[in-house]
């Protein structure tokens, strides 16, 4: 036992090893490197913290703004239909207010039309009632002085101001007018037939009033509401019969 030595370490470097052996070694090496690099390379680089928070962060943002962006086009929407609700209640209730105008007596103690230095010169004068009615519950009408005017075919025959006066609800007043025009200059075109109906007397009219009125209904009150009525197709023959022809009342111009 003694007599045997120790066998020397085995060397395994490859410088150690046969050529063939050698070379197998190496290919084989190289082609695992070769995979591991490939698929080292394949990969997608992770994104860093701060970046995959700025991603979150941004999408968030975004849903939060369509979210407020909903949000308020809903709330106008919503602001929109109340106040359309709002105004055609109002509209309504402004209607309803409106009185109830009769004209009630129409004469011409004078009318006549004269010739001058060939022109035609109109001389009237015209009385005019109407029977103004506050049908509207709980509402109180003042109706301020209107302006009246009177035309026949197209003829101004004259103008007239009435007085102001208030009417309670279910109660009726009488407003008076009178108009008196003298040798007014008239044109040619328009003066035939209106003689024509003074010699018949068939003399029809057309009244309109223009003004404003102020109403009060509990706490709420309204002033300045302009008012226009028109009373179309009148003459004296009408009344003989009792009848009352009724105006036609409107509040604002674009009614």
């Amino acid at each position: 036992m003694e007599g045997l030595q120790p066998s020397e370490n085995v060397n395994t470097n490859s410088s150690t090893l046969p050529p063939a052996i050698r070379g197998s070694c190496s290919k084989q090496n190289r082609r695992s490197c070769s995979n591991k690099r490939v698929a080292f390379c394949n990969i997608s680089p992770k994104k860093t913290m701060p970046e995959a928070m700025s991603d979150h962060e941004g999408r968030g943002c975004r849903s939060e703004c369509y979210v407020c962006c909903a949000c308020t086009c809903l709330a106008v929407f919503i602001v929109l239909v109340i106040a359309v609700i709002l105004g055609l209640v109002s509209i309504s209730f402004l209607r309803s207010t409106v009185p109830r105008i009769t004209v009630n007596a129409l004469s011409f103690p004078r009318l006549e039309i004269s010739s001058s230095a060939g022109q035609k010169l109109f001389t009237a004068d015209v009385n005019m009632s109407f029977e103004v009615t506050n049908k509207k519950d709980k509402v109180v009408l003042y109706i301020r002085p209107l302006t009246v005017d009177i035309s026949s075919e197209k003829v101004n025959i004259g103008r007239a101001k009435t007085q102001g006066f208030s009417l309670i609800t279910g109660k009726s007043s009488t407003m008076n007018a009178y108009s008196s025009v003298v040798k007014k200059k008239v044109d040619l075109s328009n003066t035939e037939q209106l003689e024509a109906n003074i010699r018949d007397k068939q003399v029809v009219v057309d009244i309109e009033l223009h003004g404003d009125m102020k109403i009060n209904y509990g706490w709420l009150t309204i002033n300045g509401l302009p008012m226009t009525i028109k009373c179309k197709g009148i003459w004296p023959a009408v009344f003989q019969s009792g009848d009352a022809p009724k105006c036609d009342v409107k509040l604002f111009s674009l009614e």
